[in-house]
């Protein structure tokens, strides 16, 4: 990728909508095992609050349709669409503070 080194840290942006969220019974090639800490019932689709297993990671990602039928504490594997992920040097990305 233009602009950053191998190994060098950087920020990954995309937005929750752009997350695909299944169970984590199969093969979590291409995506990250995560496990769902919240779930909030947005009518046609669900937004689930994750825990990324291998780095205590918290994510947030909207999803609808079988994806949206997942429990609390359920095991997923969590994907991206890499035309919707935007990876930035960690300089130049945006801070917010919470």
């Amino acid at each position: 990728m233009a602009g950053v080194a191998d190994g060098e840290a950087v920020t990954i942006m995309l937005r929750a909508e752009h997350t695909g969220v299944m169970p984590a019974d199969g093969d979590a090639a291409g995506g990250l095992r995560a496990q769902i800490t919240e779930r909030l019932f947005l009518g046609e689709k669900v937004r689930y609050e994750l825990k990324v297993a291998a780095t205590g990671l918290l994510l947030t990602a909207v999803a609808g349709g079988d994806q949206g039928r997942l429990g609390l504490g359920d095991e997923v594997v969590v994907t991206a669409d890499p035309r919707h992920v935007r990876v930035l040097p960690r300089a130049a990305a945006p801070r917010v503070e919470a």
